[in-house]
């Protein structure tokens, strides 16, 4: 929880610099009343932010052997299976932020206390069970209690989209439709990942080994998921046609 939590902040961070970015301009929009622009920008921010955290999620998942062995060595013998586990509890927090930082902006102060209220009270329920039941089932009880954090920010998450749409209106259909497209690209992502395994080893008992192998994992599967998501319109209705071009000159340019 220690040690897999500094981790886990490389998706929170990213995730917070993005609601950052987006939040001023969702401010502008609620005090203008412009209701169809508050709704496109909280499902924009819904979309960034799935695109960006997912894939990372899931590739850090995948290569948590190599990633715990370059910052912490292979001195646990079950640091890195854990991990693998707790850093979809980074995806649900930055989820869970961008929304209640949403909720905030349009200034439902009590429904963001209701949902805090929610998840720390479904975390303090089920925690001691899961672990128990985890532990039952000859699993690390660990397991247990990142469970119940995730079940915790989960059910804030639901609340807060539950304000969202019955408040302000918020139809989820265009995030809806882009997040099954996100799941095919992180699908063909893992796939590319495995084939690699087949060939590359995913570890190595050299520290610094590992460095290279991760760098390698990552460049093929963030090209496998960058290409799958582009030519599936992904990038394009994410970004929008603009910020696309306007990355298309900078890269061009360089």
């Amino acid at each position: 929880s220690t040690w897999g939590n500094k981790l886990n902040m490389i998706i929170v961070s990213i995730s917070t610099g993005i609601i950052i970015s987006l939040i001023p301009n969702l401010t502008s929009s609620s005090v203008k009343g412009d209701k169809k622009d508050v709704h496109h920008k909280i499902n924009q921010t819904l979309q960034i932010l799935l695109f960006l955290s997912v894939p990372m999620t899931i590739g850090l998942s995948f290569l948590s052997q190599p990633v715990w062995d370059v910052f912490y060595g292979n001195k646990s013998a079950v640091g890195a299976e854990i991990m693998a586990y707790y850093i979809f509890v980074a995806l649900i927090i930055s989820t869970y932020t961008a929304l209640v930082s949403i909720v905030q902006v349009l200034k439902y102060y009590k429904e963001v206390f209701i949902s805090l209220f929610a998840g720390v009270l479904i975390k303090a329920l089920t925690n001691v069970y899961l672990i128990k039941t985890f532990y039952s089932l000859g699993l690390q009880p660990v397991y247990g209690s990142i469970t119940a954090t995730i079940l915790g920010y989960l059910s804030g998450i639901i609340l807060c989209l539950h304000y969202l749409k019955k408040k302000c209106g918020v139809s989820y259909k265009p995030t809806i439709k882009i997040t099954g497209k996100i799941i095919l690209a992180d699908i063909f992502m893992i796939l590319a990942l495995f084939l690699v395994k087949l060939v590359i080893p995913i570890s190595s008992s050299v520290r610094l080994l590992n460095i290279p192998i991760i760098l390698v994992y990552t460049i093929i599967g963030a090209g496998v998921y960058l290409l799958v998501s582009y030519k599936s319109g992904v990038i394009d209705e994410v970004l929008g046609k603009e910020m696309l071009t306007k990355i298309k000159r900078k890269v061009v340019r360089r």
